[in-house]
């Protein structure tokens, strides 16, 4: 099997009890592997005496949290399992984390995750272009009869040509968006129709000239209320984490209240992207990242174009999130703002099943999220 990561994957090291929202202590629920819990559960002495008594057994095995925190954490939030038993006995989750794994045949593609303060810092601070690095790993193959192989040998491509673009320089980031889901949206239709061979000609027409898929004429009839629109998919969503509420709460009182004019909207739209000139680079990271994370599952359930809406839609809930901070800060902006917003949101929507299934069902019926409809927002938004 083929292993195959980003770049700057190599680059990540966990820093333990320098992390301000450390997986072990901010009320993650820390689930455990069932081969490792049994070895929890059969383990002799009072060390495992302890570890009885600290797991319960919902749908899974997980750890009983003390005060929102692992039990098994001393006075310097350093693992004390690790401690006494070493790395090897560590669940699955406490050594993989912020770390992921997605399947496509006999390739694996991994790379670490945004909810982790440390991952969001490599990501967003590395200005190189997007590579990837592949070794062979001795790695059993798995036999998914939902994957297809024949799609996932067109999808490779399309991906590393939607990279390309994030990192053309011709063209806006409201335009790139905008070929993405207009792409993306005939890819759909050639999936819908069995045509894979055909999705060779959108790759070729990405190359040749990017430009031709904001070919057409748009009634520029959308404004900020259609952003406002957007932003209630995540409404729906369950709730994880208190950081998330308040922040949600704040992006409709800060930026959509009634008191709120459109005017007044688009402006501090404008100011925070001319305070720093790396905003915009900073939101094609974040949407390479998506990219590499979620397109090629489509090879699985065949909705290309949910992942590029889900792109699209998570570029306008950060973005608000990100301007509800830089106003709260008195229009400034650090890095660390960045870090903590962006772990706010992956850690609410990444990272939970239910909440990207509830994305997705939003995706297919809200009129909002037709292709055709974002793309005018996005030309409106380019104009203004």
């Amino acid at each position: 099997m083929i292993r195959r990561v980003p770049h700057y994957y190599a680059d990540f090291h966990c820093i333990a009890s320098d992390c301000k929202d450390n997986c072990c202590v901010g009320g993650w629920e820390i689930d455990i592997d069932e081969e490792t819990a049994t070895y929890y559960l059969n383990l002799e002495g009072a060390f495992g005496d302890r570890l009885r008594n600290s797991i319960e057994h919902r749908d899974e095995y997980c750890f009983q949290l003390k005060n929102g925190q692992c039990p098994f954490l001393d006075q310097h939030n350093l693992c004390e399992i690790y401690q006494q038993l070493g790395e090897d006995k560590m669940g699955v989750v406490c050594t993989q984390f912020p770390r992921y794994s997605e399947y496509y045949g006999n390739i694996k593609e991994t790379g670490i995750g945004l909810a982790c303060e440390e991952a969001a810092r490599i990501i967003f601070a590395d200005n190189a272009a997007l590579t990837f690095a592949e070794e062979q790993i001795q790695e059993e193959l798995i036999d998914d009869p939902e994957f297809e192989e024949e799609l996932a040998a067109q999808l490779f491509p399309i991906r590393r040509t939607y990279i390309s673009l994030l990192e053309n320089s011709q063209y806006t980031l409201h335009q790139k968006m905008q070929i993405l889901l207009r792409s993306g949206a005939q890819i759909q239709e050639y999936i819908n129709e069995n045509c894979y061979e055909n999705i060779e000609k959108i790759k070729d027409a990405l190359c040749e000239n990017p430009g031709s898929f904001l070919e057409g004429i748009f009634q520029n009839t959308e404004s900020v209320q259609d952003v406002e629109h957007i932003l209630y998919a995540f409404e729906a969503l369950e709730v994880l984490n208190d950081d998330w509420s308040e922040m949600f709460e704040k992006v409709f009182a800060l930026l959509h209240g009634e008191q709120m004019q459109e005017q007044e909207y688009c402006a501090n739209v404008k100011a925070f992207f001319e305070t720093d000139s790396r905003r915009i680079h900073e939101y094609e990271k974040l949407l390479k990242y998506f990219l590499f994370r979620y397109l090629l599952k489509a090879s699985y359930d065949h909705d290309v174009i949910g992942k590029l809406q889900f792109a699209v839609a998570g570029y306008y809930m950060l973005r608000d999130m990100d301007i509800v901070r830089f106003l709260e800060n008195d229009r400034k902006y650090t890095v660390s703002d960045r870090l903590d917003v962006i772990h706010i949101f992956s850690r609410e929507v990444e990272y939970s099943e239910d909440n990207l299934e509830t994305l997705a069902e939003e995706f297919i019926f809200d009129e909002i999220f037709k292709p055709e409809k974002l793309c005018q927002l996005l030309q409106y938004e380019n104009q203004s």
